[in-house]
């Protein structure tokens, strides 16, 4: 038998990430080590959207509400990989803006998410009180009200 040894690094199903990239996966997005060697390890990034060009761009910044945690080259910012289209991605060094830039084919609009999961919870919600508790009162009344006419 003959053994190859794997190098350490981030997978993405059976590939590496190359260095200039970042990969959009699930809920996380990877980076290369070009742009883990440019931000550090472990800091704190933003996000800044440019919608009309489909940019990213990830900005090292100081921990606030509008920042998320990078660790090992991985964020997790569901909310934007729910944005955009998963894939692999060839990224730059804007040193202008101080900001690493990634081009997306599409940059979506979160409120139709978000209100179609809030939606599906009270959807649930509500099945799981019915369940429980019967159909409320007035329900049950305006229904009858329906019926006979």
């Amino acid at each position: 038998m003959t053994f190859e040894l794997m190098e350490k690094g981030f997978a993405t199903g059976l590939r590496t990430i190359p260095q200039d990239s970042i990969s959009i996966r699930g809920k996380r997005i990877l980076f290369g080590d070009k742009f883990i060697n440019y931000f550090g390890e472990s800091c704190f990034i933003e996000v800044h959207l440019d919608t009309e060009n489909n940019l990213i761009g990830f900005k090292k910044a100081e921990e606030n509400e509008n920042s998320y945690k990078m660790l090992k080259g991985i964020l997790k910012a569901s909310i934007l990989a729910n944005r955009t289209s998963k894939g692999l991605y060839v990224a730059k060094i804007d040193k202008e803006n101080e900001m690493v830039i990634l081009k997306v084919p599409e940059i979506s609009n979160v409120e139709p998410y978000r209100k179609a999961k809030n939606l599906f919870k009270e959807e649930i919600l509500h099945k799981k009180v019915v369940k429980k508790y019967g159909e409320p009162h007035s329900l049950k009344h305006n229904k009858s009200k329906v019926d006979k006419k």
